[in-house]
């Protein structure tokens, strides 16, 4: 198989996506003052099915979610279950019982996820210099979070566990989805995703109150509902499959670890959070990890 072209355009929409879903993390955290974690998803899965669906009307490619839908319903389905359904839920969860940086660590531990499972189902594991940097990076994110752990109790502890599901459910949605995109509509998929995804959460939140109660929401958690939704989850998706269409998985994966990072360097300039030598290192491990993570091209082909 040839490598797709545009490598280049490839890496700048998947590190522009990890960049701007570091910021869900705070922001999310925020909002999580106001609004129920089921508040949460539902703005992150509807806002992200209207805003993909109107974009693709925009260019006049409305069609290709109907085709999407009408053509493979059940994959459509699995995804949708995988990524809107329960990496969102749970994550979200998670991330209402346990600070935002411990939340993002476990949140985007699918790297090494994606990693043993590929290797599980090949029979083979990633070449050495692709796995040392996968646990390089997940050093370095631990030297970002590791002040998080202290005091969590065991509601910290049920977050972690709810972290870690949601982020295997994410690893299996890159390593599935980036089959059923090779030579697809990778932006048409996502809708078709978003839209079946909504559809739980949203009756989910007409049986609890939760979507209703949304309404009366004062201003500011509803910005924040919408940031959440429009750039933390439509944009960042529909980036983040574009780069998959042209990457492999493993090498798009790795790029979840600078999540975190962009989470605490945020937590920094925002926040004035102290800056230590710690974070320093972090960030120095995890940028050299996702460098040397980077497949060949001959080894990504093959991983498709």
């Amino acid at each position: 198989m040839a490598r797709p072209r545009g490598p280049l355009l490839a890496y700048g929409a998947v590190l522009t996506a990890t960049l701007l879903w570091g910021t869900l993390h705070p922001v999310g955290k925020i909002a999580l003052r106001d609004v129920s974690p089921l508040q949460l998803v539902i703005a992150r899965t509807a806002f992200t099915a209207v805003t993909l669906f109107l974009v693709l009307a925009l260019f006049g490619r409305a069609s290709a979610v109907v085709r999407e839908l009408r053509t493979r319903p059940m994959t459509i389905a699995g995804l949708a279950i995988l990524s809107f359904n329960l990496s969102s839920s749970l994550s979200m969860t998670g991330l209402s019982m346990m600070p935002a940086s411990l939340n993002s660590l476990m949140s985007n531990t699918s790297p090494l996820m994606l990693a043993v499972g590929l290797s599980a189902l090949s029979k083979r594991w990633p070449e050495g210099r692709v796995l040392g940097g996968l646990l390089l990076g997940f050093l370095g994110v631990g030297l970002l979070t590791w002040s998080g752990v202290d005091d969590l109790g065991l509601a910290g502890f049920i977050g972690v566990l709810l972290s870690l599901a949601g982020s295997a459910a994410w690893a299996t949605y890159t390593a599935w989805s980036r089959r059923e995109i090779v030579g697809g509509d990778p932006l048409a998929l996502t809708t078709a995703c978003a839209v079946v995804g909504a559809i739980l959460p949203l009756a989910l939140g007409a049986v609890t109150g939760d979507l209703v109660a949304i309404g009366s929401l004062s201003p500011e958690p509803i910005l924040l509902l919408v940031y959440a939704g429009v750039v933390g989850t439509a944009l960042t998706y529909a980036l983040w499959m574009f780069g998959l269409s042209r990457l492999s998985a493993t090498s798009v994966s790795a790029f979840q670890y600078v999540i975190p990072l962009s989470a605490v360097t945020l937590a920094i300039v925002w926040l004035g959070e102290r800056a230590t030598a710690q974070l320093f290192l972090g960030g120095i491990a995890i940028l050299v990890g996702i460098a040397l993570a980077q497949e060949t091209p001959t080894r990504a082909s093959e991983r498709g």
